[in-house]
C-alpha cells in the first residue's frame, strides 16, 4: 500500500470501514512531499464533535478552497461530508440560475477536480465517478440502506399494531 501525488486530484477523499485504515493512510499522506507548485490542505477527520450541519460548512469550505486552487485530502468518517460533496457535484452540472438559486454558487465541483478512495485493510481502491457527477460511497451506503429500510419496516409495523 503506497500512494504518490499522481494519486491526489484537486480535493481527494479517503473513506474507510475502520478508523485504524484510514489513520494507516494518514501515516501514507504524511510520507508524500508538500507541493511546490500551490497551497495544500489536508483534513485528517474534520467532522469530529461537529453537528451534521457544521459538517456541510466543512464541505462548502472544501470546495471553495478547490475551486480557489488549493489542493485539498480529506480523510474522513462523515457521510454528511460525503454526500455533500456529491451534491456539489451533481449540482455544478445545472445551469447558473439554478445553482444560484439552490444557494451552492461558488461552491459547485467538477468530477475532474474529485478523486475518491475507499480504504479496506490495506487495499486502496479508488471509486470512479457517475456520469451525472457523484460517487458511490460503499462505507456508508452498507450501514445506511439497511438501517433506513429497517426503520421503514418499523414505521410500518408500529401503524399497523394501532388498530
Amino acid at each position: 500500500m503506497s500512494l504518490t501525488r499522481k494519486d491526489l486530484g484537486d480535493l481527494t477523499i479517503f473513506c474507510g470501514y475502520k478508523t485504524t485504515d484510514l489513520e494507516r493512510i494518514c501515516k501514507l499522506l504524511h510520507q508524500i512531499e508538500p507541493s511546490s507548485d500551490r497551497e495544500e490542505a489536508w483534513f485528517e477527520f474534520p467532522e469530529t464533535k461537529k453537528h451534521p450541519r457544521e459538517q456541510l460548512e466543512i464541505a462548502h469550505d472544501l470546495a471553495r478552497r478547490v475551486n480557489s486552487g488549493e489542493q485539498v485530502v480529506i480523510v474522513t468518517h462523515s457521510d454528511y461530508i460525503a454526500k455533500e460533496i456529491n451534491t456539489m457535484l451533481m449540482i455544478g452540472n445545472l445551469p447558473n440560475s439554478t445553482i444560484k438559486e439552490l444557494g451552492y454558487e461558488g461552491i459547485t465541483l467538477r468530477t475532474s477536480q474529485v478523486k475518491n478512495y475507499i480504504v479496506k485493510g490495506t487495499e486502496i481502491t479508488e471509486i470512479k465517478p457517475f456520469d451525472d457527477g457523484g460517487f458511490e460511497f460503499p462505507t456508508f451506503d452498507e450501514v445506511i440502506d439497511p438501517m433506513n429500510e429497517l426503520h421503514q419496516k418499523v414505521w410500518f409495523l408500529i401503524d399497523q399494531n394501532k388498530d
